[in-house]
C-alpha cells in the first residue's frame, strides 16, 4: 500500500480504475498524453512532486535524478478535488466506512487539510472493498481517489494505511470508527456502521484563522457554527484548559510555524 507502484499493479489486477502509470524503465517504450506528474514511488505528502505539460519534459527530468529508479510518471486526472473513503476493516471484511470531500488545505496547494465534509458514496465503497478484501487487511485505511471526466469514474490516487489528520470527522459523522478500532484490538463484538454525510471537521487555529487574516475564507464560515455537525480540531473534544495550553505550547514552536505559515 505504501509504494505506489506495487499498489497500482494490485489495483489494475482487481479492476480498479487508476491513472497510466510508468516506473522509470518503462518510460522509453512507451507514452502518456496530456500533462503529467512525477511522483516518489514511496513518497511523503507533496514532497518529490511535481507537474508538467508534456510526457516529454518529465521524461528528461526523471532522467536527470540520480534516484530516477524510485520515481514514477503519471498521467494527471485532473483539478478536481480529492474524494477519500475511510475504512476500518478485521480480516478482510469492512467494519466500519465513512468518507470525506478535501474542500481546502493550507497552502492552497499540496497542504494539509484544514475543511472536508463527510460523505458516504457507495462507489468509493464498493472500490474499497475491491481493493482491500483480496488483501485480507486489517485496521485503518483511507483511500484517496479522483473523479476523471474522462472516464466518468472515480480512479485511484494512493493509499495511506494509518490513522489521518481528520480521522475526528468519524466521531461526528456516527461511524464510531475509533471505538470500533478498540474493541477489534481487544477482541471485543464490533457492530458494522456507516458515518452520515454532510458533516464537517475544520481546523480553525492556526490555519483557518490565517485563512481568514489573508481573506482566503470568510469570516463568516466560523459565524454560525453548529456543534451537532462541525468538529473543530484540537477544541471539539478538549476542555477549555486543555485545548488553551496545547495551542500555548504549538505557539512557541516558532520554527515550525515559520515552515508552515510561509511556504517557500
Amino acid at each position: 500500500m505504501v509504494n505506489k507502484r506495487h499498489l497500482f499493479e494490485h489495483a489494475t489486477k482487481n479492476n480498479i480504475p487508476c491513472p497510466q502509470t510508468l516506473g522509470e524503465n518503462q518510460l522509453g517504450s512507451n507514452f502518456i498524453s496530456g500533462a503529467v506528474v512525477v511522483k516518489p514511488a514511496r513518497g511523503t505528502g507533496s514532497e518529490g512532486v511535481k507537474f508538467f505539460e508534456t510526457y516529454t519534459d518529465a521524461t528528461v527530468y526523471v532522467n536527470s535524478l540520480h534516484n530516477s529508479a524510485d520515481m514514477l510518471v503519471q498521467e494527471l486526472i485532473g483539478r478536481n478535488n480529492v474524494i477519500a473513503g475511510c475504512f476500518l476493516f478485521d480480516k478482510g471484511s469492512l467494519t466500519s466506512f465513512y468518507g470525506h470531500e478535501r474542500l481546502r488545505t493550507y497552502p492552497k496547494t499540496g497542504g494539509v487539510t484544514v475543511c472536508s465534509v463527510s460523505h458516504n458514496d457507495q462507489r468509493i465503497m464498493d472500490l474499497g472493498k475491491q481493493l482491500l478484501a483480496p488483501l485480507q487487511w486489517s485496521g485503518l485505511v483511507m483511500v484517496e481517489f479522483m473523479w476523471s471526466d474522462l472516464i466518468n469514474d472515480y480512479q485511484l490516487i494512493e493509499v495511506n494505511p494509518r490513522a489521518w489528520g481528520s480521522i475526528m470527522l468519524s466521531e461526528k459523522c456516527g461511524s464510531n470508527m475509533l471505538m470500533s478500532y478498540v474493541d477489534l484490538i481487544f477482541g471485543n463484538l464490533v457492530e458494522k456502521s456507516v458515518g452520515q454525510e454532510s458533516c464537517y471537521i475544520k481546523w480553525l487555529v492556526p490555519y483557518d484563522i490565517i485563512n481568514i487574516i489573508k481573506g482566503d475564507v470568510p469570516l463568516s464560515d466560523y459565524r454560525h457554527i453548529k456543534r451537532k455537525n462541525i468538529c473543530l480540531i484540537n477544541i471539539s473534544y478538549a476542555n477549555l484548559i486543555r485545548s488553551g495550553l496545547f495551542h500555548a505550547f504549538q505557539f512557541t514552536q516558532v520554527s515550525k510555524i515559520v515552515n508552515k505559515f510561509i511556504p517557500r
